[in-house]
């Protein structure tokens, strides 16, 4: 269906059923035997006010949801709890090393590449896990980079 198919009585009816706001847009096109899509396209070129499905008031237009404090409910009551600011941790200050170099303690982050055209790595020591050593006495490393690096290349899962 194209833009001929809104008559007059039709766009009139649109606005008065997007208004009321208890009907979903396809609900919407189905009284006005238009697609869903139809709908929403023409109320957006109508300047219509957005509408919200239901359940959608903890999401952004971009998908993500929003960040709220953790909450703690006591007797009854819902307190949000504070969070500490993260302390920036400082960026290493090496210049370095070549792969040739790179050993299991170091961090793989690239940092910049050498005169000879070849990549350097950050060579800071790794972040270590929950459990600093194992069975045989070796230091167990949490993922391939130091504490820094792994700041600035995994974010958190809400910001």
């Amino acid at each position: 269906m194209g833009q001929a198919d809104w008559t007059d009585q039709r766009i009139e009816n649109l606005k008065l059923l997007w208004e009321e706001g208890n009907l979903s847009a396809s609900q919407i096109g189905q009284e006005l035997k238009m697609s869903r899509n139809a709908v929403i396209g023409k109320a957006h070129r109508l300047g219509l006010a957005g509408k919200k499905p239901p359940g959608s008031g903890g999401r952004r237009r971009n998908g993500r949801a929003r960040k709220h404090a953790p909450q703690v409910q006591i007797s009854g009551f819902i307190m949000r709890t504070l969070q500490p600011e993260p302390v920036p941790i400082a960026p290493p200050t090496g210049v370095g090393i070549h792969i040739i170099d790179l050993e299991q303690h170091h961090c793989r982050a690239i940092i910049s590449t050498g005169g000879d055209g070849l990549a350097r790595y950050c060579g800071e020591t790794k972040r270590y896990a929950d459990v600093p050593f194992a069975s045989n006495g070796e230091p167990v490393y949490r993922g391939s980079f130091c504490e820094y690096h792994a700041e600035v290349y995994y974010q958190p899962l809400y910001r």
